[in-house]
């Protein structure tokens, strides 16, 4: 899905008023500016009967795979698949102030943003970053239509700054990082109909993965003393950490 780019427009600001969703180059729809302030995306019709298309998102599937396309228009805000392109904080003041609008005013934010869309993004929270967000969380899709996780980057373990253990979002039921458990991860795969064993076949597979690397290459990171042993800390105590 980072290949899914934004990169022409039908109109000039501040009288746009249609953006063309590209995926790989090729157009798969439109998300068009109504009155009142709103927005509604659509797909082309091309792309919804051609079916071995290339997935844009999980998102926009349903429960059998089936492409989901009624949508309802959002006022100011855009749909939560492309506001998670945009950029938070400073960033998305400047591009405000480059489309010459609101920060909350997104579909404008999009079209500044262009082809510069962010690329695919995951963490585990094994390694205790307490700064866990939707965005941080990514597939691609190495045959354009199977999901797979991203590759990682940009770990930061925030305990080691912040003495605050509960994550930035609920994991399921919890924000606390030592009630990750194993009850957890079941109930998680319960609420998002995924098979329990197929989750917790990932989870320890992740757990082992991240144990061997972290053996591996601490002491050849970039952290002080006091880093390594926070985390090392943290890991003794985290249930999922067990796996």
């Amino acid at each position: 899905m980072g290949c899914a780019q934004l990169i022409r427009w039908m109109k000039t600001m501040p009288d746009i008023t249609i953006l063309e969703i590209l995926l790989y180059g090729e157009p798969v729809g439109t998300l068009t500016r109504i009155p009142g302030d709103r927005s509604i995306f659509a797909f082309n019709e091309s792309y919804a009967e051609d079916a071995e298309r290339p997935t844009l998102s999980l998102s926009f599937k349903g429960h059998l795979g089936e492409l989901l396309s009624d949508f309802r228009p959002l006022q100011t805000r855009i749909m939560p698949f492309f506001s998670n392109m945009l950029p938070e904080g400073q960033l998305r003041e400047y591009l405000a102030d480059r489309a010459g609008v609101k920060p909350q005013r997104e579909f404008f934010l999009l079209w500044v943003l262009g082809q510069d869309l962010p690329g695919a993004v995951t963490v585990r929270p094994v390694d205790g970053n307490a700064d866990m967000h939707l965005k941080n969380w990514s597939l691609i899709y190495p045959d354009r239509r199977t999901a797979s996780l991203a590759p990682a980057y940009d770990f930061l373990s925030t305990i080691v700054y912040l003495k605050d253990d509960n994550a930035a979002l609920k994991y399921a039921r919890t924000k606390r990082m030592a009630e990750l458990t194993p009850d957890e991860l079941a109930y998680m795969a319960a609420k998002s109909h995924s098979g329990e064993k197929l989750v917790m076949d990932a989870a320890a597979e992740t757990v082992a993965r991240f144990h061997e690397t972290w053996s591996a290459e601490k002491r050849n990171l970039a952290l002080g003393k006091k880093a390594v042993d926070t985390i090392d800390t943290h890991l003794a105590k985290l249930p999922v950490a067990k796996l």
